[in-house]
């Protein structure tokens, strides 16, 4: 895998930017008043994470572009889904996440949309998954409710989405979220059956049983 490479997916990666922390904040605060185009400028702001990740596997014979795609998606599920903290950390993990999910189930697509769909199509037994589109206009409408929430659902919102995004295990969230494990516990649980009664959100991913 040519992991030198200069130009992956058609992205330039010698000339990809890179944010102070002046620019994250004004974009982070643009963000949480639903900006998009802020969100998308955070994204590409922190292309060369993605970059960092895929270079671990620069001795396997995976395709450079492959892997570049597949740890986009990653990326983007953290930007849609970061709860706070270092945001850093989580997007690694994340995109690390998804990359071995792939490499794991020996899925190998050109794109991305192609690439989740497959995936989800061997995570899923019962139903049909939720496409990476579902997913983000889940995460926003999941960010719009927690703004009317209380404060302990909230929190429970925060948990659940690093437990289902994030793969987070319930210590673990009680750590980034400076809360007791069985504090986690219960505001997730809260914070489910209060998702369970938003309309908007009884067939989508993040309301189902699977959190």
């Amino acid at each position: 895998m040519a992991i030198s490479k200069v130009e992956i997916c058609g992205v330039n990666t010698a000339k990809l930017p890179v944010l102070n922390n002046e620019e994250k904040a004004a974009l982070f605060e643009r963000i949480e008043q639903g900006d998009k185009e802020a969100r998308e400028a955070y994204i590409r702001g922190n292309l060369r994470l993605v970059l960092s990740v895929i270079k671990r596997f620069s001795q396997s014979n995976e395709n450079v572009d492959d892997l570049f795609q597949i740890g986009c998606i990653g990326l983007c599920k953290a930007a849609y889904s970061d709860c706070g903290g270092t945001f850093s950390t989580y997007a690694y993990r994340l995109i690390w996440n998804e990359i071995c999910d792939a490499l794991r189930y020996g899925v190998k697509k050109s794109k991305a949309e192609q690439l989740l769909e497959d995936i989800n199509s061997i995570r899923v037994e019962e139903a049909a998954a939720p496409s990476f589109e579902t997913q983000v206009e889940c995460i926003e409408t999941i960010n719009k409710v927690k703004k009317g929430a209380p404060t302990g659902i909230a929190k429970g919102i925060d948990a659940l989405m690093m437990s289902v995004v994030g793969g987070y295990s319930c210590k673990e969230i009680g750590k980034r979220l400076h809360m007791r494990t069985n504090i986690v516990t219960a505001q997730m649980s809260k914070a489910r059956k209060y998702l369970r009664k938003i309309p908007e959100l009884n067939d989508l991913y993040f309301a189902g049983d699977a959190v």
